[in-house]
């Protein structure tokens, strides 16, 4: 742990014990990991609460983790989901998952690729639900819907969609631009959509041409300030916004921001 500090427990003793009656709510925790609230269900999202991986350090050696761990795993206590979209170690990482486990009665929503690995670190098989794209899984009062993936690092990735309170949130991976999203934008209509900015993923320009193939009323740029090395710059991203406004807006959340958002009242919060 070498290259990690962690935030104080205040934040997640904030974290669960925020409440609310409508909407969703959204908080950053460090890319490529967020936490997805409704009235009913506590969500993670690609949790990865550890250090710079040992593969990361041997492929790219100028390349680790910049942020702090907002949340130490062993700590927590209420989870009814969590959900990965690859077997990446940054979205299935066996020092977070496996303390989940132990400490919640979550349920773990994989593609095949990340259920494999969560079997090896421990993972109950009658706590994963594989899934795989056209799939729909009800999670209380959240339906998590199953999409194929453009991210030609990570064969078997997908993307989802949870739909709750009328909002629709689109939860990316590290796909790229492709006709998946043109099938979503189409055929749904996106609230708030993470899309990865920076480095080994989307340039801004990228993230925008595949954000408009989307048509999300909030784009949530995520995964760009994570690795030294292979950040993005937001002063790009400023500048290209400036040049051809999109039709959405566009939130930079950083680590520990939360975004509330009602279907109606749009954002009530960040």
């Amino acid at each position: 742990m070498r290259d990690s500090a962690y935030w104080s427990k205040v934040f997640l003793n904030e974290v669960e014990s925020y409440s609310f009656d409508e909407g969703i709510a959204l908080w950053s925790l460090g890319s490529p990991s967020f936490l997805y609230q409704s009235p009913k269900s506590t969500i993670y999202i690609d949790p990865y609460f550890g250090p710079t991986p040992p593969e990361a350090e041997e492929l790219y050696p100028n390349i680790y983790r910049t942020t702090a761990v907002p949340i130490y795993a062993p700590e927590i206590r209420k989870a009814d989901v969590v959900i990965s979209t690859h077997d990446h170690t940054d979205h299935c990482h066996e020092p977070t998952l496996v303390p989940i486990q132990s400490g919640t009665s979550a349920v773990f929503v994989a593609p095949q690729t990340s259920t494999t690995r969560m079997l090896k670190a421990g993972i109950q098989r009658e706590r994963i639900r594989t899934v795989k794209p056209g799939d729909a899984v009800q999670m209380k009062d959240v339906e998590i819907k199953v999409f194929d993936s453009h991210d030609p690092d990570a064969p078997g990735a997908v993307t989802y969609l949870l739909v709750s309170q009328g909002v629709t949130v689109f939860v990316s991976g590290d796909t790229r631009d492709g006709e998946t999203l043109d099938h979503i934008g189409d055929n749904y209509q996106i609230d708030l959509a993470l899309l990865t900015f920076g480095g080994f993923y989307n340039t801004h320009d990228q993230m925008l041409s595949a954000a408009r193939r989307l048509k999300p009323k909030v784009l949530l740029p995520f995964h760009w300030e994570i690795w030294r090395g292979a950040t993005g710059n937001p002063m790009l991203l400023g500048k290209a916004i400036q040049s051809v406004p999109p039709d959405f807006d566009v939130r930079l959340l950083q680590m520990g921001d939360r975004i509330r958002y009602h279907v109606e009242r749009g954002i009530l919060s960040q």
